[in-house]
């Protein structure tokens, strides 16, 4: 299962990441159209923006590996502020819900996973069914230049850590 191996460590890895700036951005592109109230998270990970969504907005979390999952409730449960966040364990290729939502997100190159266009067409496609009218689709994905000058990629030797991170981004052409 993705991440089975990194779930653990996976906070870690993304410590350089401005959550808060991220989320700014988010909210202002809600405030766009439509109010939103119950959003639909793909590809939440470990919870660390499904937290922030939580404070504003019912959040519904999901993702494909369970050890992410569980890290993410895991935290959820430790935390200060209490929130209601619904989890589900699924495949965004897959997914079907009754459910309707006035925004869906997938952050942090989540869509990067729907790796062909069958993929993208039957992720957009399980989005549209579960928004709302005049729901909103947002989510960020990587271009083939950001791959082919590796923008992403990277090596990290922490002598703190008990791992060595090797972060590296291919791009397939078809």
């Amino acid at each position: 299962m993705y991440y089975k191996n990194i779930a653990g460590i996976y906070d870690d890895l993304m410590t350089d990441v401005d959550y808060d700036h991220w989320f700014s951005h988010y909210t202002t592109l809600f405030a766009m159209g439509k109010p939103v109230r119950h959003i639909l998270e793909l590809g939440c990970g470990t919870g660390n923006m499904t937290f922030r969504f939580a404070r504003h907005y019912d959040v519904t979390a999901m993702d494909l590996s369970s050890d992410m999952l569980n890290a993410a409730q895991r935290k959820l449960a430790s935390a200060r502020e209490k929130h209601s966040v619904c989890f589900l364990q699924g495949d965004m290729r897959q997914f079907h819900s009754s459910e309707r939502f006035d925004a869906a997100v997938a952050v942090f190159d989540v869509m990067n996973y729907a790796v062909s266009m069958d993929d993208l067409a039957a992720v957009c496609k399980n989005v549209y069914q579960v928004l709302r009218a005049g729901g909103r689709f947002i989510f960020d994905v990587n271009t083939e230049l950001a791959f082919t000058l590796k923008l992403f990629d990277e090596e990290e030797i922490r002598p703190d850590k008990d791992y060595v991170h090797i972060w590296r981004g291919y791009y397939v052409t078809t």
